[in-house]
């Protein structure tokens, strides 16, 4: 569905991940978001008294009908028996033809909004506070006849958009809409009398006073049990890892459907519409090495955008806050290592998660939310943009509720200054010089390696490093100085993964220097840390120009990575262990 839409309306899909848990089995979750860049800054006004209430776009239809609402059911048998007219039937031509009008026709609404949740009835309803709506349901263009008042005010719908227009700039609007092909209905007026009233065929079928309907209703008191999360930190690796020779480790990792090649889905989706698309979901000798952020710029800019993504459910089973910070910090590395300067960003959030009414369940979303705040705050980023979707439950064969894991997406966008000194995560040429900066700590609970090591979800997770924000900024400068030949996170696995996916990503070997703790450098899944590569001339100048930073190898054209143990696992069984999902 995203991958047609998307290419129907000339929109590349860039970023994104795939995450596998039982938990999802019974209640998948999937994350749709649009990032657009505007030459302009219009700041949006309230509909005035006398302004029309014009609906644009696409006709109205049972589809959606108390969509918003069954997104937050609990799911059981009966699920299946409202879930298809519980989805929007989308029109990508009906988008299209909209997105165009729009852009020409700026100068002719004074405000808008589009048709979501709730359809008419939250557009319009939204629109009309403080200053009241008359609206008649019966002009409004329906898909099939039949449709009955509230299925018309509630459907949701898709391609509408709810405009506040001026009486007399409608006729001008009504012609641009025909030009372009978009049915134009004038649904009523805005009043200014704070009566939001709602017509069928002139008879009142709904009267709210708009007053009430935003601050009248009684707010609901709720009791959190916050988490206490387990915080202390091991010395040195667990037993149950220790244990396993550190090369098995990894191509387990390599193979885990978390970490492995997500080409096979990659390649359904067009990239490269606009030809705007820097650094690609995929990079390196062949085209199909992991990247981590991904960078849009206009073919006749110098500068563009990175976008990157964070996600851990398993570290939110554990420690909530920690995880929301660990999130921020991952999407914030994604961006810097493409070339994003970390002092440009933004973010944004989504949450899914079980019933809040549960106190525990409520208690681990406050202290995801205080993750949030603290790592907004940390990074000077701030959050834009976001959307929530709760009671993701399902009623399993054993007759109880089951949740789905605790899930916070956070996307950040950040400033590229300069598009031409983008950054991947392949290795570039032999010689070079690997650093990694940033601390390792013996952190393993709910890591990778402990579920390829079939061990449960428990320990300490990973905790957000105070020095990453002046660190990733550091980096930047470096970037921009052209230091850097090759960059990437340590994520999932650890330092060993992201090693693995630089020498797949460059088809370049890497000879790692030894160590002490093998296995804490290779595995523990530390934050703020990022494997750079850079040219043996200017190793000694980069790593001084960090606090934290340790030369952990060098870059080689032997077709292995030699790990820090003596070990070593050729490219090609790299490969088939990580492409083989």
């Amino acid at each position: 569905g995203i991958a047609d839409y998307g290419n129907k309306i000339g929109l590349p899909t860039v970023a994104g991940a795939v995450l596998y848990d039982a938990g999802y089995t019974a209640n998948p979750l999937v994350y749709a978001g649009c990032i657009g860049v505007s030459d302009t800054f219009t700041d949006q006004v309230s509909a005035e008294p006398g302004d029309r209430v014009v609906v644009l776009g696409g006709r109205t239809g049972r589809d959606g009908l108390r969509g918003a609402t069954f997104s937050s059911m609990t799911m059981d048998a009966t699920t299946g028996d409202v879930a298809g007219a519980s989805v929007q039937i989308g029109d990508p031509i009906t988008e299209k033809l909209l997105i165009d009008l729009l852009a020409d026709a700026q100068h002719l609404y004074r405000a808008i909004t589009d048709c979501g949740a709730g359809g008419l009835s939250s557009a319009i309803g939204e629109m009309a506070e403080g200053v009241g709506a008359d609206v008649e349901l019966s002009v409004i263009p329906l898909k099939y006849p039949g449709l009955a008042p509230w299925e018309i005010w509630l459907s949701e719908a898709q391609e509408r958009m709810v405009l506040a227009v001026a009486a007399d700039l409608c006729d001008e609007l009504r012609s641009l809409c025909a030009i372009h092909g978009v049915e134009f209905t004038d649904a009523g007026s805005f009043t200014g009398d704070n009566q939001l009233t709602v017509r069928f065929s002139g008879e009142p079928v709904l009267q709210l006073d708009t007053h009430f309907l935003h601050s009248g209703r009684p707010q609901r008191s709720m009791v959190a049990e916050m988490p206490t999360p387990q915080r202390q930190q091991l010395v040195a690796a667990p037993s149950w890892l220790t244990q396993r020779q550190p090369t098995d480790i990894v191509l387990a990792l390599l193979a885990h459907p978390n970490i492995a090649s997500k080409a096979n889905v990659i390649h359904q989706y067009d990239h490269e519409i606009r030809g705007a698309t820097c650094v690609r979901p995929l990079v390196g000798a062949y085209g199909d090495g992991h990247g981590d952020g991904v960078v849009i710029a206009e073919p006749t800019e110098q500068f563009g955008f990175a976008i990157g993504i964070g996600v851990n459910p398993w570290y939110g089973i554990l420690d909530p806050e920690a995880m929301a910070l660990a999130a921020i910090d991952e999407a914030m590395r994604n961006v810097v290592c493409v070339g994003a300067d970390p002092r440009q960003a933004a973010l944004l959030d989504n949450f899914s998660w079980g019933n809040p009414k549960r106190q525990t369940t409520l208690g681990e979303l406050v202290a995801a939310v205080d993750g949030c705040c603290s790592g907004s705050l940390a990074f000077g980023a701030p959050f834009v943009s976001g959307k929530d979707s709760l009671n993701n439950e399902y009623l399993g064969a054993d007759g109880e509720r089951h949740s789905v894991p605790p899930t916070l997406v956070i996307t950040a966008v950040a400033h590229v200054p300069d598009a031409e000194l983008t950054v991947t995560s392949d290795l570039k040429k032999a010689g070079n010089v690997l650093l990694l900066v940033g601390n390792t700590h013996a952190e393993f609970g709910a890591s990778h390696a402990a579920m390829v090591c079939n061990q449960p979800i428990e320990g300490t997770v990973p905790q957000f490093d105070t020095a990453a924000p002046s660190r990733y900024a550091t980096l930047h400068d470096a970037m921009r100085k052209g230091l850097i030949a090759s960059a990437h996170d340590c994520t999932e696995g650890g330092l060993a993964v992201a090693l693995a996916e630089m020498s797949m990503g460059g088809r370049l070997g890497i000879e790692m220097e030894p160590a002490s703790d093998v296995y804490t450098q290779l595995f523990s899944e530390s934050l703020g840390r990022i494997v750079i590569e850079v040219a043996f001339e200017n190793a000694d100048l980069v790593a001084s120009m960090f606090v934290a930073c340790s030369r952990i190898g060098a870059v080689s054209n032997d077709q292995h990575v030699l790990f820090s143990d003596g070990s070593k696992l050729s490219i090609e069984s790299m490969l088939s262990a990580w492409g083989a999902q």
